[in-house]
């Protein structure tokens, strides 16, 4: 049991990792926010485009 929030997108940034510290932090749990769209539904909006580049980059191996 990993004590740190871990969740994992796909590449169009969808949710698909969703550990229990996660859902503990967010108090979201994993039921409910799988194949969500994790910058849409979930980053406020004056965070979406930052979160929105780290993660791109991220995807695309590019160190952040």
């Amino acid at each position: 049991t990993a004590n740190a929030p871990i969740f994992g997108i796909d590449k169009y940034g969808n949710v698909n990792e969703w550990n229990k510290m996660a859902a503990e932090i967010t108090k979201r749990t994993q039921a409910e926010v799988m194949g969500r769209n994790l910058v849409e539904e979930f980053i406020d909006v004056e965070y979406k485009t930052v979160v929105r580049n780290v993660l791109d980059n991220a995807l695309q191996g590019i160190e952040t």
